[in-house]
């Protein structure tokens, strides 16, 4: 699959507006992942022990990944999770969330 940082698809949208792009674009992060990996990668940027997330074993592991001949507009994947925890100011850690769960 190809996730997409919504601020990301917003800014390179309106950068083809501007521009005057037209057509059908395919407007994602660069990489691709599996919604396993994905999981794991967000719980490492917030402090959780990635190894600790499993595969939904009953779904097929289709390649729904996106991809554009038109050129390279978004930046990596992981970049964009980056910017995700750093943007949303919340403090991840299993104490503050025990303590936002009672």
């Amino acid at each position: 699959m190809s996730p997409t940082y919504v601020p990301d698809l917003v800014n390179t949208s309106l950068d083809l507006l501007i521009d005057g792009g037209t057509g059908i674009w395919h407007m994602a992060n660069i990489g691709e992942t599996s919604w396993r990996d994905l999981a794991a990668m967000a719980a490492e940027r917030a402090g959780f022990n990635p190894e600790l997330v499993t595969d939904a074993d009953d779904i097929p592991g289709l390649n729904t990944a996106l991809s554009t001949e038109r050129g390279i507009l978004m930046p990596r994947l992981e970049s964009a999770l980056d910017r995700f925890f750093i943007d949303s100011e919340v403090e991840w850690s299993d104490e503050v969330m025990k303590t936002a769960a009672e």
